[in-house]
């Protein structure tokens, strides 16, 4: 019944802003062989693990929203080239509404960026800036608290 279930989980619970310990845990009340203490812990553990597993899901949807933001700047950047290079035909309506739609997406952020940033007359590196920031939210931040939160070690 608990295979696979890291032991710091078995040892302690995640109740929200503190682990609880065995000494107070139902967990650990289980040793008086009653079959209701038993399914009491069995509860127990069964939630921190679905606990466990709801924020993997929320760290996986949180990745894969990133991933796409980033492939939404990277075409915002073509098309902006692709306009400036006279290539694209802003008369038309459908590339006028999926220009619209690209910067709808993208200018607030980039807006905030560019505070921060000196005027470098036409290059725009905000674009570039924010795909960093985001590639090491959603691939090196992100992975090291599920790798954390799989291993037991809640921060």
């Amino acid at each position: 019944m608990y295979e696979g279930v890291p032991e710091r989980v078995k040892a302690a619970r995640w109740t929200g802003r503190r682990l609880r310990r065995p000494g107070n845990c139902r967990a650990y009340c289980a040793t008086s062989g009653s079959p209701a203490a038993k399914s009491s812990a069995a509860e127990s553990l069964e939630d921190g693990t679905m606990a466990i597993a709801t924020l993997a899901t929320i760290i996986y949807i949180v990745q894969w929203i990133i991933q796409l933001y980033i492939y939404i700047i990277i075409a915002a950047v073509i098309v902006s080239w692709l306009i400036a290079m006279g290539t694209l035909n802003m008369r038309n309506a459908f590339v006028r509404s999926f220009v619209d739609v690209l910067d709808r997406l993208t200018d607030p952020v980039f807006r905030r960026v560019r505070r921060f940033l000196p005027a470098m007359g036409p290059i725009d590196l905000s674009p570039m800036i924010v795909i960093i920031v985001l590639g090491a939210i959603g691939f090196v931040f992100l992975p090291t608290l599920l790798e954390r939160l799989e291993m037991g070690s809640y921060f």
